[in-house]
């Protein structure tokens, strides 16, 4: 920012620690993504902020405005600061930041550090809700506050609903007073694409397979609460093959450190050991999952959502070794209940438990405990395939619906039934004929079937299976 006049001296030293914070803020802790741009009001011209808009427009309205402020700051070299000195104004002063993309299911923590004098009515960070980038569908606000306090850091998780593509982060200071914002980050959920296989791994914990080799691994753990990166590093790999899902986890380890590895029973207490686990949604959707545990000794947990009693046939091995203990899991794709539901994207988190240090760390950060599904990362363009789980999901719907059309329709006589009495039936029931047979076309040629017919298979479905209901209803009255 131009305007701003500060010994040279000084301007470097402030700039390395603004570059410290910044580069936390711009790039989120390990790999966790943080998505605004300008967090903490460091860029801009003069006294305004680059990448946030003003409401009022800047010098629209008399003692109300949005500015970078120089001389209060929680880090860095500026903070935001809306102020209004009028007692007559009724409207809002706001930053508003530009909408960012988001998907719906995903929980989403807006954290920022805010600081008030004399606000009279409120303050605090609206989040609006978008379908597209204008559209304002809804809003998924911070509390607000009032009256006067020293910074202080608020953190508000909400999960984006269904309808809503994008967000916007709004600052906002409603009635007289003055309210300073820093060091704002809105962190979403990071991902991966995993490798397609050729050459499947040796499950033995050995992590020299050659396959291992040509796979970039994921890293940047962050501690469970989202305090800080842990003591210990973790990468895992992730790939695939027509029928199995792989991942590797390499735990880094530090001289003297020995490992609590005492559970050798299947689905008992493993997660009291030392440990690393994985979470994996094959629908995408951040909602329902399944949870795999292995120990140092290979030991495995397995459940569906916190239900240990779902177990599936996969493997596992580990290895302890001087400066690391490794993992190698194989998951087959038939272990899985996959349906229509299920696509090339997953969402998926991977965990670990490290008892010498008392420290829990993840992949996606999941800011308190590991079963949190909206903040699993992405296992995305997975080329699977999955015609066989699609098809048995389908004729199963299908079929339902086939039957239940049967039985409303068994033993009626529409052709000479009474026109007034017979239209309520005839007509819903050519339309239903309609639709069952153009998804039983496709369910004839299933290996024919592109992505796009699959996809309308359950929803159709859905659809028919409601338009069924009602034509046994009204075939009820006609009998």
């Amino acid at each position: 920012m131009r305007a701003w006049r500060l010994p040279a001296c000084l301007l470097c030293v402030l700039a390395l620690l603004a570059s410290a914070v910044a580069t936390f803020a711009a790039d989120g802790p390990g790999a966790t993504p943080q998505i605004l741009l300008n967090a903490g009001f460091e860029k801009g011209e003069g006294s305004r902020a680059a990448d946030w808009g003003l409401w009022p427009p800047a010098g629209s309205e008399a003692g109300v405005g949005s500015t970078c402020d120089l001389e209060v700051k929680r880090s860095g070299l500026a903070s935001g600061r809306l102020q209004v000195t009028r007692d007559d104004f009724s409207g809002v002063c706001t930053f508003h930041h530009p909408a960012v993309a988001v998907e719906a299911g995903q929980e989403l923590v807006l954290q920022y550090w805010i600081k008030a004098q004399g606000v009279a009515d409120q303050c605090g960070c609206d989040v609006q809700l978008r379908h597209g980038t204008q559209e304002i569908v809804g809003s998924a606000a911070a509390p607000t506050e009032k009256g006067r306090f020293d910074w202080k850091l608020v953190t508000h998780r909400f999960t984006v609903p269904a309808g809503t593509d994008h967000v916007c982060v709004v600052p906002l200071l409603r009635g007289k007073g003055t309210v300073w914002f820093d060091d704002l980050a809105l962190y979403a959920t990071p991902s991966v694409s995993p490798a397609r296989l050729t050459q499947p791994p040796v499950v033995d914990g050995d992590l020299g397979d050659t396959c291992w080799q040509s796979v970039t691994p994921v890293s940047g753990f962050v501690l469970a609460d989202g305090s800080g990166l842990p003591e210990r590093s973790t990468s895992v790999w992730a790939a695939y093959d027509p029928g199995h899902l792989y991942f590797a986890f390499r735990c880094e380890k530090r001289p003297g450190d020995k490992l609590v590895k005492t559970l050798t029973q299947r689905d008992g207490v493993v997660w009291d050991d030392d440990e690393v686990e994985l979470f994996l949604n094959p629908r995408g959707d951040w909602g329902d999952y399944y949870q795999f545990i292995v120990n140092p000794l290979g030991t495995k947990y397995d459940s569906h959502l916190t239900d240990a009693s779902w177990n599936a046939n996969w493997q596992a091995a580990a290895r302890d070794g001087e400066t690391a203990w490794t993992v190698e899991i194989a998951i087959p794709l038939s272990e899985l209940p996959l349906d229509l539901s299920t696509g090339r994207d997953w969402c998926a988190n991977f965990g670990r438990g490290d008892k010498v240090g008392g420290q829990a760390s993840s992949w996606s950060c999941v800011f308190g405990g590991f079963h949190t599904p909206g903040r699993f990362g992405q296992l995305t363009g997975m080329d699977l395939d999955l015609t066989s789980y699609y098809l048995a999901d389908a004729q199963a719907r299908v079929g339902a619906v086939r039957r239940d059309y049967d039985t409303a329709l068994t033993g009626l006589d529409l052709k000479t039934a009474p026109a007034a009495v017979a239209e309520p039936v005839r007509w819903p029931a050519e339309k239903l004929r309609q639709g069952l047979q153009q998804l039983e076309d496709i369910l004839a040629r299933p290996t024919a079937a592109t992505a796009q017919d699959w996809a309308r298979i359950r929803p159709d479905a859905l659809k028919l299976a409601e338009e069924v209901t009602a034509l046994r209803a009204a075939s009820l009255r006609l009998r």
